[in-house]
C-alpha cells in the first residue's frame, strides 16, 4: 500500500471517529431537552 493510501485512510477513520465524537456529545446535550429542540438535520428525531 502506498504511503498516499496510509495517509487517506488514516484521515477518513480519523474523521468518522470525530463525527462519531460529536454525536455522542450532541445526544449528551439533548437529554435534558425535549425531543424537538434537540433534533438536528444529521440525526434522527428522538423517539
Amino acid at each position: 500500500m502506498s504511503e498516499w493510501m496510509k495517509v487517506m485512510l488514516e484521515e477518513i477513520s480519523r474523521k468518522k471517529a470525530e463525527a462519531e465524537q460529536a454525536r455522542i456529545e450532541e445526544q449528551r446535550r439533548c437529554e435534558d431537552l425535549p425531543a424537538e429542540k434537540c433534533y438536528s438535520p444529521r440525526s434522527a428525531p428522538l423517539d
